[in-house]
């Protein structure tokens, strides 16, 4: 899912706690919960396009046991408003990501990919072919540009999709 749309639908959860709870703090904490776990990408940018290590995906931040964890710190430590809207957010985000990405499913799994040693054939199998393209598109058209035949020369062709 876009980084756009993972922040309108964190937006759109947080202003629906706001208005229930009357606590305006909910929609900044929604939408920074919703939209910065894709700030992780660019450590696997750097893997894949400085060190050209195509072979992991990382993404620490995209993981279930990081929901579970926040639900019980939220059931058991910090019942405030502002917890509920970042434990929706971010379940929205990671739903959303195994929904729409059509990872494995236990490629959002951090212990998963932890014991596969994150490599990316095994729990996110088109990542290869996806990955380049997603990322320039969701460049601004000034820098896309200059940075296509970078990325052209930095990528290697995708391996073919398993039957």
């Amino acid at each position: 899912m876009q980084p756009v749309a993972h922040l309108a639908v964190s937006a759109a959860i947080g202003g629906g706690v706001w208005a229930a709870t009357g606590q305006v703090n909910a929609l900044p904490a929604a939408a920074a919960a919703g939209f910065l776990p894709d700030f992780d990408h660019f450590l696997d940018y750097y893997n894949w396009y400085v060190r050209r290590d195509l072979g992991r995906m990382i993404v620490f931040l995209h993981a279930w046991e990081l929901l579970i964890a926040g639900a019980l710190v939220y059931a058991f430590a910090v019942r405030e408003p502002w917890m509920q809207a970042v434990v929706l957010a971010y379940a929205s985000h990671i739903a959303a990501d195994q929904i729409f990405n059509r990872g494995r499913l236990y490629g959002y799994s951090l212990i998963a990919r932890a014991a596969l040693r994150f490599r990316a054939e095994r729990t996110h199998p088109r990542h290869h072919a996806r990955t380049y393209r997603h990322l320039l598109r969701n460049l601004p058209p000034f820098v896309r540009g200059p940075l296509r035949r970078w990325f052209e020369s930095r990528i290697t062709p995708a391996p073919p999709a398993p039957s």
